[in-house]
């Protein structure tokens, strides 16, 4: 069974390995564990913590200067420099050979993909069909 999530994450990997590296640690261990760990995240890692830094100092750009500020300005303010920090902090932590999960983890729906949903529903199928063959208690 193992090799079979394995090869799910490595299927994923290969058009959507930029999006592994945005999630947790665990669960990038999950998908780049068999494959080099960390290291064979570093490549895709790097390049979403530098389009994650200039995401946020372009969303910086747009602040209006002067006393009649934007009222939407604050939010601009924090999204821009949390990602732009996020970024910078994930190329530190890739260049140090660790995995780098990013905030937008938060956000993203891991438990919905293939590789994290299988097992479950497979223990799931096999916990009913047990409950099934066991009769009424």
């Amino acid at each position: 069974m193992l090799e079979g999530v394995q090869r799910d994450w490595d299927d994923f990997n290969r058009g959507f390995g930029w999006l592994t590296t945005l999630f947790p640690a665990d669960v990038q261990a999950r998908a780049f564990g068999h494959r080099g760990g960390a290291a064979a995240a570093a490549r895709a890692t790097q390049a979403t913590a530098v389009a994650e830094s200039v995401l946020g100092l372009y969303a910086l750009s747009f602040l209006p200067g002067g006393p009649a500020a934007d009222p939407v300005a604050p939010l601009v303010l924090v999204f821009g420099v949390a990602l732009a920090v996020d970024g910078v902090l994930r190329l530190v932590s890739a260049r140090r050979g660790r995995y780098a999960p990013s905030l937008l983890r938060f956000v993203l729906p891991v438990h919905l993909l293939r590789p994290e949903r299988r097992p479950y529903e497979e223990h799931r199928a096999a916990e009913r069909e047990a409950l099934r063959t066991l009769g009424p208690s």
